[in-house]
């Protein structure tokens, strides 16, 4: 396990202090360090080997639409028609 607590300047010019940890082998509870104790962090859980976790019905395609994004809001407009006006004056370039 490396722990390093690392100074990083934070938006507005602030310092900012973070501890960066690696294990070899997660445990199933982490230590808070003691100066962060009782103070609003951020805890992000990175796994440095094997494949991304996909969480159950949380699929992504390749362009980012979840999965049955379409079926769910195809026809779904309630508003006014909507209506695409015809363009008298096209844009032309040398």
């Amino acid at each position: 396990m490396n722990k390093v607590l690392r100074p990083s300047i934070a938006p507005g010019g602030s310092l900012l202090n973070y501890y960066r940890q690696i294990y070899t082998k997660a445990p199933q509870m982490l230590e808070v360090p003691v100066d962060l104790q009782d103070r609003p962090v951020e805890v992000i859980i990175l796994s440095l080997d094997g494949p991304a976790v996909v969480q159950p019905n949380a699929e992504v395609p390749e362009l980012g639409w979840s999965k049955d994004f379409f079926a769910a809001t195809a026809g779904q407009w309630a508003g006014a028609p909507l209506v695409r006006e015809q363009i008298e004056d096209w844009e032309t370039h040398p």
